[in-house]
């Protein structure tokens, strides 16, 4: 699986998945009201995370897991009240360490791994549990999800849509995106940094993959047409705000690369984000990819920067950039000499904190 953040909207590729879908696109403003249809769909969502968030500061009591468990599995609906009977059979203490050591685990492989060998669980509602109990880190991830996107029921399909999920999660933040969880719905407090969770990333694909909201795009064909903020394979037509690979059309707003036509002259569209050759900015985006000691605002401080996906994300994910998010900075800043990538970290930090 891979995700392709574009610059109006994402992509989610799995060519070999068995059963998934070979491509699917979405706009990153059509993201909310994709979580908007699935709050109408599962209005108890919010309050069921409560819940989860009371039972973790709690200490996983025995006396609070069977409500847990409950709550969980009738949110889930379908055959929930079968399953929570199944999964408590063997008794709220054991049920309680199972979730604990899955709430405690270093990774989503590790986590789910623990959860789903709770009898009666499974991947479905064992990662049900675990997204609410940690909808910051953890997503569900079912039939629905694997036939329609191909994420496979294994704890390495977990890993991956979490990954995946994060992904989206942090360039929906980075956008500054409102996000519906975050608003009038009383459930966990999203941060005014961090607003999006990667299990309000999951409601939006599951909302599209139910049906119950149709904004996203899959599969579509070579050649075809994107709507605006969409990607037009090689060859398609691409409107407004859209992205046209070689050989495509790009409107006013949208980009053309190698091959691509314009609208409105010149070797970008109005409002196109053109390719930027800073070479001082590419040695300082190379020059990160390392552990480094650079002075912030606690005096010296060990930063470490890691690259995946096109997104740099330091110190474990405390704070991510994209290429352009950290190309924008960067010019905010001037143009810095490599010899000043310190300070030019500073900066870029101090840019963060400042929500630019």
């Amino acid at each position: 699986m891979a995700v392709i953040l574009n610059p109006n909207d994402f992509t989610i590729s799995n060519p070999a998945g068995p059963g998934g879908v070979a491509r699917f696109m979405m706009a990153y403003l059509d993201v909310p009201l994709a979580v908007f249809a699935h709050l109408t769909q599962c209005p108890t969502t919010p309050a069921v995370e409560v819940i989860g968030a009371n039972y973790v500061a709690t200490g996983f009591p025995a006396a609070g897991t069977t409500p847990f468990i409950n709550s969980v599995c009738y949110w889930g609906a379908g055959r929930g009240p079968r399953i929570a009977r199944l999964a408590l059979r063997g008794g709220a203490a054991a049920v309680a360490t199972a979730l604990r050591a899955g709430f405690d685990s270093p990774t989503a492989n590790a986590a789910f791994t623990a959860v789903v060998a709770i009898p009666g669980l499974g991947p479905a509602f064992g990662s049900k549990h675990l997204r609410m109990l940690n909808p910051g880190h953890y997503v569900v991830l079912d039939d629905i999800i694997f036939k329609e996107f191909g994420y496979s029921l294994t704890n390495f399909g977990y890993q991956d849509f979490c990954d995946d999920c994060i992904t989206i999660a942090f360039e929906l933040n980075r956008r500054g995106i409102a996000n519906p969880m975050s608003l009038t719905y009383g459930g966990i407090p999203r941060g005014a940094v961090f607003n999006w969770f990667p299990a309000d990333v999951e409601m939006c694909l599951y909302a599209e993959a139910r049906g119950w909201s149709t904004l996203g795009q899959f599969n579509p064909p070579a050649g075809g047409v994107a709507p605006a903020g969409g990607v037009a394979p090689a060859g398609g037509v691409a409107p407004a705000g859209g992205v046209a690979p070689a050989g495509g059309v790009a409107p006013v707003g949208g980009i053309a690369p190698v091959g691509g036509a314009t609208a409105a002259g010149g070797a970008f569209p109005v409002g196109g984000v053109p390719v930027v050759p800073a070479t001082e900015f590419i040695d300082f985006w190379n020059w990160l990819n390392e552990e480094r000691t650079v002075p912030t605002f606690a005096g010296q401080s060990t930063v470490r920067g890691i690259v995946r996906n096109d997104t740099l994300l330091i110190n474990g994910g405390k704070y991510s950039f994209t290429r352009e998010h950290a190309k924008r900075c960067f010019d905010s800043f001037g143009r810095i000499a490599p010899v000043a990538n310190d300070r030019w970290v500073y900066a870029l930090i101090k840019a963060f904190k400042n929500g630019r």
